[in-house]
């Protein structure tokens, strides 16, 4: 108990602060690897890709960057923030509109490439994750069970008239138009069928925190946390079945290009990767284990990138 309570309190803190920690990011090359060391101990905690050229970066102290040139170079870009507020998610639809959330209710837009933002009204929550569906249907999720939905495009932000859980939220995934799932704290899987209108509970059979979920489709995802878990279903969520990572490490970031193909990147930059759908996962070390990575995201079945704490910047293969 005192071990599991432990590892709550470390992960929590890694959810909410994502400070920067013990020294710059010093890079190394396993499998690989490009590693970049960024001048300033940013604690990255959202990338994001549009196409191979254009992309996104935010973290810790409100912290953003972009590249134009597939990661060669990242340039800071500016959100009016206090440096106490942590940036934990970035969305784009194309190179103009986007939006980036964080903690102590930012929320923000730009329709110019991120060069300037606007601020929407986050209500106060702590937000983790957000997606979107398509153009018109998004989603963003954080402290308290709490979530915010849009139906057209960001204009207007609502909250469900009654909220399911009241456990910390740490990753949301949608699919089609009215499909989407949130996952969280001890092992708590939420679903919507209307666009975010209502929300009902999922049976995980697990009580590992639960910190990203990805969909691929209308029914078959993945979701993965703590102790190495990785679930997997294929009838939207009904059913949610362990897969054998091979790891006990907390796995913070699970990214699916179709059935077959995906990754995820957690403590210790461990790297798993599976051809089949997650029957069978291959494990390697991206960086070094002092390092943490807490997204990824996978431009084709070979090359992507991830991200991390100590301004981690790692491009794959």
């Amino acid at each position: 108990m005192k071990e599991a309570r432990a590892r709550l309190i470390r992960l929590s803190a890694s959810l909410l602060i994502f400070a920067a920690l013990l020294r710059i990011f010093a890079a190394s090359s396993s499998l690989a690897a490009e590693a970049q060391a960024d001048q300033a101990p940013v604690s990255w905690r959202r990338v994001f890709f549009i196409d191979k050229d254009t992309g996104w970066l935010v973290g810790s102290s409100g912290s953003i960057k972009k590249t134009i040139d597939g990661g060669k170079t990242w340039a800071a870009q500016s959100i009016a923030v206090p440096s106490n507020v942590n940036l934990t998610d970035v969305w784009f639809h194309d190179k103009n509109l986007g939006f980036a959330c964080g903690c102590l209710g930012s929320f923000f837009a730009t329709v110019d490439g991120g060069a300037t933002w606007s601020r929407i009204d986050g209500a106060g929550i702590e937000f983790q994750r957000m997606t979107f569906c398509d153009l018109k249907h998004g989603y963003a999720v954080g402290l308290d069970g709490r979530i915010f939905f849009t139906h057209d495009g960001g204009d207007v932000w609502r909250e469900p008239s009654e909220r399911r859980t009241r456990r910390l939220l740490c990753g949301i995934a949608c699919a089609g138009s009215e499909l989407a799932w949130a996952v969280g704290l001890a092992g708590t899987i939420i679903h919507t069928p209307d666009g975010g209108k209502s929300w009902m509970l999922q049976e995980s059979n697990t009580a590992s925190i639960l910190i990203d979920v990805c969909f691929v489709d209308e029914r078959v995802g993945w979701a993965v946390g703590t102790d190495g878990v990785i679930l997997h279903t294929e009838d939207a969520g009904k059913t949610w079945l362990k897969q054998k990572s091979g790891t006990k490490l907390e796995l913070y970031s699970v990214f699916f290009l179709d059935r077959n193909i995906g990754v995820a990147v957690g403590e210790q930059s461990i790297l798993l990767q599976t051809s089949d759908g997650g029957r069978t996962w291959r494990s390697s070390t991206l960086i070094d284990k002092d390092a943490w990575l807490f997204s990824v995201f996978m431009l084709n079945s070979k090359e992507g990138f991830a991200c991390g704490k100590n301004g981690a910047i790692v491009k794959l293969p």
